[in-house]
């Protein structure tokens, strides 16, 4: 699987994906989902400032371990 920019396309709204969140001099990557309208649902987003703290990249979960 490959990183998707948000600039190139957005997961289905809701969908639980792998974001990728640029925090400051640094990238968090953790799960999270997208709530429509430039809004997603994770720890940084839904904490802190979006304009600080934005998702750049996404990609879907990989399989759950067996």
């Amino acid at each position: 699987m490959n990183w998707i920019s948000v600039k190139d396309k957005l997961p289905e709204i809701m969908e639980d994906v792998l974001i990728r969140v640029k925090c400051l001099s640094y990238y968090n990557v953790e799960q999270g989902c997208y709530k429509g309208n430039d809004e997603w649902i994770n720890c940084w987003y839904s904490r802190r400032n979006k304009n600080l703290y934005p998702v750049s990249h996404w990609m879907p979960l990989p399989d759950s371990p067996k």
